[in-house]
Parts: structure tokens; sequence; C-alpha cells
């Protein structure tokens, strides 16, 4: 590890949690200087490069640099936390990690990338290193970035910052994800569903669809178990699965493995075995018509939340329909046709989870529209 300004008793690697051995430590004017030297195993893969690591190339290497924990949602790259370890304020960290990238890209073959905890990486480093991969059929492969936050303003301010460096990346939507999970755990009395008028990044925060990956939950929410979804799944995956942005599916919940929590085993959750049919027909309803931009059909209904979609230029989009009500079906008769989307008025509306069940938009476009409690309804043309 770099250096410490003080003499202690123990001094810890930096990523490894144990202490290094006094023969270690070299003292200089009451400043300890570890003889950081690190080799990984020798790498034989084509052009894969081997590097000798320095105390310079670690947190902390400089007296701009921290160690401190933090808890709030604000950038912070100078921190040591959670394992990224390298400076990323190093030039040679920053040309091996460039390098490294190419690497993954161009021999390997990886035609995206997650990129972890982007809180701690200064937005202009991620520019650089997005800038410096080669291009897929043209363009620049796809780049998520995990910036875990209630508070959207820091996420949206972190993809614009990346974004003035010319590099185009998604952020995960985690102020969704947490109302989502309100909205599946709680009771209807609980939860206001005219809070998804305007939640998540896309309508809450302005960040655009295109720089979104909604969710419900990942590999880390689902090992802590105040984070879970634990009822209602699908209404969850009713909304990502039929809105914009990029969605992504919890692989436990589509398989229903058992999650457990990382700090009480003894914890447990399991998605029910009829989630993945539900989970599967969405996609193949948002494959087939959806596709276009979203207007909200809804603002102020405790219990129901109704929005259009747009289509895919083969289809002219669909209304979803969702209940939270803890009884009862619930229906609402509204206006169907929202400014710039095709007037609907005198079509008759199919529901695609039971194409039985029909309704007749009238000639001035209100319709009254259904679903089943603590369900949905999705509607289209015929």
């Amino acid at each position: 590890m770099p250096r410490c300004t003080k003499r202690a008793s123990t001094y810890v690697k930096a990523g490894r949690g144990e202490p290094y051995p006094e023969s270690d430590i070299q003292w200089k004017n009451d400043t300890a200087y570890t003889r950081t030297h690190l080799f990984f195993p020798k790498h034989t893969g084509k052009g894969e490069p081997n590097y000798e690591w320095h105390y310079q190339h670690f947190h902390p290497s400089s007296t701009s640099d921290s160690l401190t924990d933090f808890t709030d949602d604000v950038l912070r790259p100078r921190t040591k936390f959670f394992g990224n370890d390298l400076d990323t304020y190093n030039e040679e960290v920053q040309q091996r990690l460039c390098n490294w990238g190419k690497w993954l890209k161009g021999t390997i073959g990886f035609d995206g990338f997650r990129l972890d905890f982007v809180r701690g990486l200064q937005p202009e480093f991620v520019s650089r290193w997005v800038n410096g991969l080669p291009l897929q059929d043209g363009q620049q492969p796809f780049i998520v970035g995990e910036y875990w936050a209630e508070d959207g303003r820091y996420i949206k301010e972190w993809v614009d910052s990346v974004a003035k460096g010319g590099a185009d990346i998604h952020a995960f939507d985690f102020p969704l994800k947490f109302t989502l999970t309100e909205m599946c755990n709680k009771s209807g009395d609980e939860f206001d569903m005219s809070r998804l008028a305007h939640a998540g990044m896309i309508r809450g925060f302005g960040l655009p669809a295109d720089n979104v990956v909604t969710f419900v939950d990942n590999h880390d929410t689902g090992k802590e178990h105040d984070k879970w979804l634990v009822k209602d799944y699908a209404l969850a995956y009713a909304y990502i699965l039929t809105h914009e942005g990029t969605p992504c599916v919890f692989y436990p919940h589509f398989y229903a493995v058992t999650q457990h929590d990382v700090e009480n085993p003894s914890l447990e959750v399991t998605a029910p075995s009829d989630l993945q049919q539900a989970i599967r027909q969405l996609i193949d309803i948002r494959r087939q018509y959806l596709g276009g931009t979203l207007s909200v059909l809804t603002e102020s209904d405790k219990h129901l939340y109704v929005a259009r979609r747009q289509g895919n230029g083969q289809k002219d989009g669909a209304i979803i329909v969702l209940n939270n009500h803890d009884t009862d079906t619930l229906s609402i008769t509204l206006n169907v046709n929202p400014d710039g989307f095709t007037d609907w008025s005198g079509q008759t509306l199919v529901n695609l989870l039971n194409p039985k069940e029909t309704i007749t938009i009238g000639n001035d476009g209100q319709a009254t529209l259904s679903a089943p409690k603590r369900g949905y309804s999705i509607w289209t043309i015929q």
C-alpha cells in the first residue's frame, strides 16, 4: 500500500485485508513506505500484457487521495472503496486499463461492458476508456455504468459528464428499482400508484431513455434481504418490459433460484415458478408491439396506473394498465389519444393477455380500461 503519514502497529495491504509484515515497511521521516511490487500469474493470451505494479499505482499514492468511507450518493473518485485499489488519476494506470479494454474487445471479442462502482471513477477517464475501445459494426460497444444512488440527480450528472468526453453510456435506474420494490412489496393502501408517473431516471430526472437500463433486482440488491422483491414480481416486470429504457431480467427471478441474504443465509426468498412464463409473454409483447415513446395517461389515481406506448414501425403500440389494489379488479375511463399518438377513436381494443376481452373506444377517444387485482392488462387495436 502506498504509504501512511504516521506510525501504527499494522498496515493493511490494498484490497487484501491482511497486514504487511514489518519487514515490508521502510521508514523515512516518520513516513512508512511499503514495498508494494505485485506480480500476477503470467498471462499467455495472444497480445495479453504482463505488468508489474508498484505503490504509486494504488490508492493512496498522493496527498489528494483518501481512504475514507462514504455513505452519500456523491461522486468520489479519489476514495478507495469496494476494491477500486488502482489510482485512475495515474497516467500509467489509465494507459494500462485502456490497453486492457482494447484487448478484451479486439482479441477476446467482448461486445459490451458493465462498469462497476463508477462513483469511484472520474468521468473524464471513463470517457477516455470508452473512446479507446475498438468499434463494433462502426459503432461504440454497449456500455452501462453502475452508479448506485437513490438520488437520480447524481446519476444523470455522471452520464452527462461522460458524454462531454464524447462517450455514449447507459446507467442502471436505481431510483426506479427502489420505487418498483415499494410498489410490489407494499399493500395497495401503502403505495400510491400516481408516483409511477414521475418515477425513475427517464420521467423523474430527465435522462434520455437511450441512456437508461431498467431492472427489478440485480446481483447486489439480490443478496441483501431488505432490498428484495418478495411478492407480485410480475407487476414490476410488466412495468420495465413495456416501458422505455433497456430492461434487464434478473436470472434468479427468471429461473426461480432461491436468493439468500449474504449476512444471514437463513433469510431467503424464491420467485414463483410461473413468473418465467409471465416474463416471456411480456418480452414477446415488447418485441412485437412496442418501441416508441410513452405517455402517462393517469396522474392522480391511487391504485391504477395507465400509460400508452408507441409502436415499433410494424405495430401501433399498446396501452398498459397496472392495478395494485389488494382485492378488487378496477377500471378507469379516460382519453386514450395523447398528443403525438395515432388517433384510436372508434377502434376496438383487445387485451393481449386475454384476447377474448375487447373494448370499443368512443368517437371522443374515451375508453374504459380495467386490470385485475395486483395485476396488469395490455391493450392494442385489433
